[in-house]
């Protein structure tokens, strides 16, 4: 692949990587702010769960992105970027893999700790 090539593919995983984590910070803040109102413990280990997988997320990513600029270095031998060993050895292809799997795990997580959150409130005395 021509140095050019490889230097757009690096700038599109820096992005995309950089979206996946924007959006879990924006994630941890609504958890934050809706684990203090829960009263379940269901609610609250999955909102654990959520957390953990967004941090585990968020560790790839920065490994992921600690890598490119040494890619970016090597653009000229460079024929797939996905088969380039970064950071502490891992192959880009499993750390971006990595990445999203976390990701959308972190989601379920989400979406399962706002269900037992708002099966919690139906639940509650008084209501």
């Amino acid at each position: 692949m021509k140095e050019q090539n490889i230097l757009a593919a690096i700038g599109l995983l820096k992005d995309w990587s950089n979206c996946l984590l924007v959006v879990q910070s924006g994630a941890l803040g609504v958890i934050g702010a809706m684990v203090k109102d829960s009263r379940t413990t269901k609610a609250r280990v999955l909102a654990l769960f959520s957390v953990s997988f967004f941090v585990l997320s968020i560790c790839a990513a920065a490994n992921l992105i600690g890598s490119l600029p040494y890619l970016a270095q090597a653009a000229d031998t460079i024929k797939d970027i996905y088969r380039e060993e970064g950071n502490l050895d891992i192959v880009i292809r499993q750390n971006a893999t990595a990445q999203v799997v976390l990701f959308v795990a972190g989601l379920i997580m989400f979406l399962c700790f706002t269900w037992a959150r708002t099966e919690g409130e139906k639940q509650a005395p008084g209501t």
